[in-house]
C-alpha cells in the first residue's frame, strides 16, 4: 500500500510538474514581442477586488481549502487543492451575487417606473421579489424563504440608510 502511495504521489509531482513548464512556455508567449502592443494597450483593467463577490469568494475559498487539507503536509498537491477551491468558491459567489444584484435592480427599476416613486418601497419590494424568485425552484417553502430573506436584508438596510433622519424625528416628537 505505502508502495502504490508513493508511486501515486510520484506520478502527481511528474504531472504538476508537467503542469508548471506548460503554464511558464504560455507566459512566455505571452510576454513575447509581438503580443506586447496588445498587453500595453490603454484600456480598462480587472481586478478581482473590485468584484466583492469574488473576492468574499476567493477568501471562503481559502478558508474551506485550509480547513479540508488541514492535514495534509505543505506540498504543491495540497497547495493546488487550495487554489483550485479559491477559484472555485469565488466563481461561484461572484455568479450568485451577480444574479442576485440583477434581479434587484431589474425588479426596483420595474417598481420605480410603475410607481412613478423611488423611495424605500421600491427598496423593500424589489429585495423581498429578488428573493421569492431566487428561490423558486424550491417551491413555495422556498420561495418563502427567499422572499423572508430579502424583506430582512432590504428592511434593515432602508432603516440603516434612514436612522438619522428617523432619529431627528423621534427627537422632535418627543420635545
Amino acid at each position: 500500500m505505502h508502495h502504490r502511495l508513493d508511486s501515486v504521489e510520484k506520478r502527481v509531482e511528474e504531472v504538476v510538474g508537467q503542469l508548471e513548464t506548460e503554464v511558464s512556455i504560455l507566459l512566455d508567449a505571452i510576454e513575447a514581442p509581438e503580443w506586447r502592443p496588445l498587453l500595453e494597450a490603454e484600456g480598462p483593467t480587472i481586478d478581482i477586488l473590485d468584484n466583492k463577490g469574488a473576492a468574499f469568494g476567493a477568501v471562503n475559498g481559502l478558508r474551506l481549502g485550509l480547513t479540508e487539507t488541514r492535514d495534509m503536509a505543505w506540498s504543491k498537491p495540497r497547495n493546488v487543492q487550495i487554489l483550485n477551491l479559491v477559484t472555485r468558491q469565488g466563481a461561484a459567489w461572484a455568479n450568485t451575487l451577480g444574479s442576485l444584484a440583477l434581479l434587484y435592480s431589474a425588479f426596483g427599476v420595474i417598481i420605480e417606473k410603475t410607481r412613478g416613486a423611488e423611495d424605500d418601497l421600491n427598496t423593500v419590494a424589489a429585495g423581498t421579489l429578488t428573493g421569492v424568485l431566487y428561490k423558486s425552484t424550491g417551491g413555495l417553502r422556498g420561495m418563502a424563504r427567499g422572499g423572508l430573506m430579502g424583506l430582512a436584508l432590504t428592511g434593515l438596510y432602508s432603516l440603516y440608510n434612514n436612522w438619522e433622519h428617523m432619529r431627528g424625528s423621534s427627537h422632535r416628537q418627543s420635545l
